[in-house]
């Protein structure tokens, strides 16, 4: 999340894997990319090992459809793919896909996901990959991946988990294999809501600790910031994601009903971040 004098972080080095690409990657040429080559961190803290994560963890829990938690994921994947509707595009590459629970969701796209994570990648390929589905094993600030070659770039909740740098660096790669007129749809927590509170929480109830994972602090001024600075126009940035996943309990139904409203009639105070920005058709434009 973005530099404001309280919010901004030292931010632990997670980035520099060398390339892997996963099984059934064949629908698309890809180059090999060269190790991320990083500034030594300036910080004592050890890096969250994104590998330590279970396989598939965030799928299972997308797909038990019941609480909170589930409900959130649910949410979170509806907002993008509404923002996703609404610029248009067939081919999407997704920025930290995880265990792929994305690319099931996006059936009507051509869907390349990348993640640092091998565990989770191969998960994806496993459970997910088909002709139209396929994932990478990569670092988001070094995509293996020709220029132009996407409609449409995703980031789900990525962001705020590598350093500011590593983040300005993440856009300029998006902003690169988009396509001129194509779009980024982001998304980050909102931390001008009530999101910093949730996260301590969250942190101390769960298996996952958020705090320690979430380094860079957003806010709608920073996202749009580094939007811009990428190269990017026609920036949009809501919020949404405000009381519909703590309603799942009272039904599932119920919930995605609140949802569905809160995200037409609230696009402001929500605790999550959603941006859209177009690559100018033209330099300049």
């Amino acid at each position: 999340m973005g530099p404001s004098t309280k919010t901004d972080r030292v931010c632990a080095n997670r980035l520099g894997a060398s390339v892997i690409i996963a099984e059934g990657t064949t629908r698309r040429p890809v180059k090999k990319a060269e190790p991320v080559s990083e500034r030594p961190a300036q910080s004592t803290e050890v890096p969250f090992d994104y590998d330590s994560i279970p396989p598939g963890y965030y799928d299972e829990v997308f797909d038990r459809r019941r609480g909170i938690q589930s409900k959130w994921h649910h949410v979170k994947f509806e907002g993008v793919r509404r923002a996703m509707q609404r610029v248009g595009g067939n081919s999407v590459l997704d920025i930290g896909c995880g265990p792929g629970t994305f690319a099931a969701i996006l059936q009507d796209y051509d869907y390349t996901g990348v993640d640092l994570a091998a565990p989770q990648v191969e998960y994806a390929t496993r459970k997910y990959g088909d002709a139209r589905h396929q994932f990478i094993h990569a670092s988001s600030t070094t995509l293996p991946v020709d220029d132009g070659q996407f409609d449409l770039v995703t980031s789900v909740e990525v962001i705020e988990h590598i350093t500011a740098e590593q983040g300005a660096q993440m856009l300029s790669e998006a902003f690169r294999v988009l396509r001129p007129g194509g779009h980024m749809v982001i998304t980050t927590p909102n931390y001008r809501s009530f999101w910093p509170v949730l996260e301590h929480l969250v942190s101390r109830l769960s298996p996952m600790d958020y705090v320690e994972q979430h380094i860079c602090h957003y806010t709608t001024p920073r996202l749009r910031r580094a939007l811009q600075q990428a190269g990017f126009a026609s920036i949009r940035v809501r919020s949404f994601v405000h009381s519909a996943p703590f309603l799942a309990p009272l039904g599932w139904r119920f919930s995605s009903l609140v949802f569905g409203v809160e995200y037409r009639l609230l696009p402001f105070l929500g605790h999550t971040l959603l941006a859209t920005a177009r690559k100018p058709e033209r330099a300049g434009g």
